[in-house]
């Protein structure tokens, strides 16, 4: 069971102001999300490159109360991770997925974690698994095909024996074409996720942009003032839908 405590209060001054209600909590914690535009970044969990990404931010955090409000500020950063649209997505549509949804870490305590450089694309990742899966296969039928050489050159032609070697070579040249397709269809489905993934990340990049040259046209028009920040409310709400 959990322990339990109550905040601590202590008192500041600012300025001429009144002194503020300060309250401080091992668990006060601040979350933020923003985008992120510019680069080429490799994501975990992720099969292309992405220009646009989408950052959360979790930080200590405490509580102060002055002039009959309350506000909430953020101190020292306990995590940043990076996360494509689409796995935003699907990390806010569903919950309790085993141990979640993949995220690319940043910093954590102030430090700055190593970019992921890609090993290889998903193409040749699925071509170097059906070349293994084939050339296990028919090693393994070659193995049988050397044996039954083996016992022509000797001579000795046991039915036993013969039947055996048959009945294996029989095996694993019918295992072959399940083999290679099972992976086949794995490569698929996966390059199948990996489109889908695309096209949400470059609908929601293409939104976003959208919405800012929009944004920009409004202040320029003196519509919205020129401190106006537009939430990415809609952008979320218009990804998730996709």
């Amino acid at each position: 069971m959990r322990s339990s405590q109550k905040p601590t209060l202590k008192h500041e001054t600012m300025g001429k102001c009144d002194p503020h209600e300060v309250y401080e909590h091992p668990a006060f914690g601040m979350i933020g999300m923003g985008i992120v535009n510019g680069g080429d970044s490799t994501l975990f969990g992720s099969d292309i490159k992405h220009g646009q990404r989408i950052t959360i931010t979790i930080k200590k955090a405490e509580h102060k109360r002055n002039l009959s409000n309350d506000w909430y500020f953020g101190r020292e950063e306990l995590i940043e991770v990076e996360m494509s649209h689409s796995q935003f997505a699907e990390f806010m549509t569903n919950p309790n997925r085993g141990d979640g949804i993949p995220c690319t870490i940043q910093r954590v305590n102030h430090v700055t974690m190593p970019s992921i450089e890609q090993v290889e694309t998903k193409h040749e990742m699925f071509r170097r698994e059906i070349e293994r899966s084939a050339k296990e296969r028919l090693a393994k039928a070659v193995e049988k095909c050397e044996q039954l050489g083996a016992l022509i050159e000797s001579g000795k032609l046991p039915k036993a024996e013969l039947r055996q070697i048959h009945a294996d070579l029989k095996r694993e040249l019918a295992y072959l074409p399940g083999s290679v397709g099972f992976v086949v269809e794995q490569g698929q489905e996966a390059l199948e996720r990996a489109t889908t993934a695309a096209k949400i990340d470059i609908e929601a990049t293409i939104n976003n942009h959208v919405n800012r040259l929009g944004l920009e046209t409004a202040k320029a028009l003196g519509i919205v003032g020129p401190n106006y920040t537009q939430s990415t409310d809609l952008t979320i709400i218009e990804e998730i839908q996709v």
